[in-house]
Protein backbone atom coordinates (compact mmCIF):
# COMPACT_ATOMS: atom_id res chain seq x y z
CA UNK A 1 0.00 0.00 0.00
CA UNK A 2 3.09 2.55 0.54
CA UNK A 3 3.61 2.06 -2.64
CA UNK A 4 0.31 3.13 -4.26
CA UNK A 5 0.50 5.74 -1.52
CA UNK A 6 3.65 7.35 -3.15
CA UNK A 7 2.44 6.77 -6.45
CA UNK A 8 -1.04 8.99 -5.50
CA UNK A 9 1.05 11.39 -4.21
CA UNK A 10 2.97 12.04 -7.44
CA UNK A 11 0.17 11.90 -9.70
CA UNK A 12 -0.57 14.73 -11.59
CA UNK A 13 -3.37 16.73 -11.59
CA UNK A 14 -6.46 15.70 -13.51
CA UNK A 15 -5.28 12.11 -13.69
CA UNK A 16 -6.48 9.67 -11.91
CA UNK A 17 -4.86 8.53 -9.00
CA UNK A 18 -2.98 5.07 -8.08
CA UNK A 19 -5.43 4.78 -4.63
CA UNK A 20 -8.61 5.62 -7.00
CA UNK A 21 -7.68 2.65 -9.56
CA UNK A 22 -6.78 0.38 -6.40
CA UNK A 23 -10.22 1.15 -4.76
CA UNK A 24 -11.54 0.32 -8.06
CA UNK A 25 -10.00 -3.10 -8.66
CA UNK A 26 -11.06 -3.97 -5.00
CA UNK A 27 -14.13 -2.82 -5.28
CA UNK A 28 -15.19 -5.35 -8.60
CA UNK A 29 -12.95 -8.17 -6.89
CA UNK A 30 -15.16 -7.74 -3.50
CA UNK A 31 -17.98 -8.68 -5.71
CA UNK A 32 -16.58 -12.15 -6.43
CA UNK A 33 -17.27 -14.96 -4.17
CA UNK A 34 -13.86 -16.92 -4.34
CA UNK A 35 -11.47 -13.32 -4.01
CA UNK A 36 -10.70 -11.93 -0.96
CA UNK A 37 -8.42 -8.44 -1.14
CA UNK A 38 -6.19 -8.19 2.12
CA UNK A 39 -4.83 -4.64 2.64
CA UNK A 40 -1.95 -3.88 4.61
CA UNK A 41 -0.83 0.00 5.32
CA UNK A 42 2.37 0.59 4.92
CA UNK A 43 3.07 -2.92 3.82
CA UNK A 44 3.31 -6.30 5.84
CA UNK A 45 5.69 -5.37 7.98
CA UNK A 46 2.59 -3.61 9.97
CA UNK A 47 0.87 -7.31 10.39
CA UNK A 48 3.89 -8.82 11.36
CA UNK A 49 3.92 -5.96 14.62
CA UNK A 50 0.82 -6.44 15.44
CA UNK A 51 2.12 -9.67 16.99
CA UNK A 52 3.54 -7.82 19.75
CA UNK A 53 1.53 -4.89 19.81
CA UNK A 54 -1.43 -2.58 18.68
CA UNK A 55 -0.88 0.15 16.37
CA UNK A 56 -3.13 2.42 14.66
CA UNK A 57 -0.35 5.06 13.91
CA UNK A 58 -0.02 6.50 10.39
CA UNK A 59 3.64 5.65 8.87
CA UNK A 60 5.13 7.44 6.08
CA UNK A 61 6.26 4.30 4.63
CA UNK A 62 7.23 0.77 5.01
CA UNK A 63 10.71 1.70 6.27
CA UNK A 64 9.03 3.61 9.28
CA UNK A 65 7.42 0.19 10.41
CA UNK A 66 10.57 -1.68 10.01
CA UNK A 67 12.07 0.38 11.91
CA UNK A 68 9.54 -0.01 14.80
CA UNK A 69 9.15 -3.85 14.02
CA UNK A 70 12.75 -4.04 14.68
CA UNK A 71 12.30 -3.29 18.28
CA UNK A 72 10.83 -6.40 18.83
CA UNK A 73 12.37 -8.71 16.40
CA UNK A 74 16.48 -7.13 15.68
CA UNK A 75 17.51 -9.52 12.93
CA UNK A 76 14.45 -8.81 11.17
CA UNK A 77 15.04 -8.34 7.22
CA UNK A 78 12.53 -8.31 4.59
CA UNK A 79 13.98 -10.78 2.37
CA UNK A 80 13.33 -14.43 0.36
CA UNK A 81 15.98 -15.87 3.19
CA UNK A 82 14.53 -14.62 6.21
CA UNK A 83 11.14 -15.44 5.17
CA UNK A 84 11.98 -19.20 4.53
CA UNK A 85 14.65 -20.15 7.03
CA UNK A 86 14.58 -23.63 7.31
CA UNK A 87 13.31 -24.28 10.73
CA UNK A 88 13.53 -21.09 11.36
CA UNK A 89 11.13 -19.29 9.04
CA UNK A 90 9.03 -16.33 9.49
CA UNK A 91 5.77 -18.27 10.72
CA UNK A 92 7.83 -20.44 13.10
CA UNK A 93 9.06 -17.35 14.69
CA UNK A 94 6.10 -15.66 15.06
CA UNK A 95 3.54 -18.62 15.37
CA UNK A 96 3.72 -18.48 19.67
CA UNK A 97 2.04 -14.46 19.05
CA UNK A 98 -0.85 -15.17 16.72
CA UNK A 99 -3.13 -15.24 19.86
CA UNK A 100 -2.05 -11.32 19.90
CA UNK A 101 -1.82 -10.52 16.51
CA UNK A 102 -5.21 -11.87 15.03
CA UNK A 103 -7.06 -9.90 17.34
CA UNK A 104 -5.10 -6.59 16.85
CA UNK A 105 -5.79 -7.01 13.39
CA UNK A 106 -9.40 -7.46 13.69
CA UNK A 107 -9.49 -4.18 15.75
CA UNK A 108 -8.98 -2.22 12.42
CA UNK A 109 -12.37 -3.34 11.03
CA UNK A 110 -12.03 -1.65 7.50
CA UNK A 111 -9.27 0.24 5.91
CA UNK A 112 -10.06 3.71 5.89
CA UNK A 113 -10.19 4.73 2.44
CA UNK A 114 -10.64 8.46 3.44
CA UNK A 115 -7.25 8.43 5.96
CA UNK A 116 -5.17 5.61 3.83
CA UNK A 117 -2.22 6.55 5.86
CA UNK A 118 -3.30 4.82 8.79
CA UNK A 119 -1.65 1.67 9.84
CA UNK A 120 -3.93 -0.99 9.14
CA UNK A 121 -4.12 -4.97 8.48
CA UNK A 122 -6.51 -7.41 7.33
CA UNK A 123 -4.22 -10.35 7.57
CA UNK A 124 -6.74 -11.92 10.37
CA UNK A 125 -8.98 -12.60 7.33
CA UNK A 126 -6.56 -15.24 5.84
CA UNK A 127 -6.65 -16.97 9.23
CA UNK A 128 -10.85 -17.09 9.07
CA UNK A 129 -10.92 -18.06 5.47
CA UNK A 130 -8.43 -21.23 6.89
CA UNK A 131 -10.61 -21.67 10.11
CA UNK A 132 -7.74 -20.75 11.74
CA UNK A 133 -9.75 -18.40 14.25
Amino acid sequence: MDVILKETSETKKGQETALHRFIRYKDKLTLKSNVTVIINQPCIEIWLLLHFEYTGAPFANCASATRRLLNHMEDYSKSQKYYTREGDDIYIKLKEFLLIAIPNSQKFRTFDMKNPDRAFSGMNKLFEILGLV
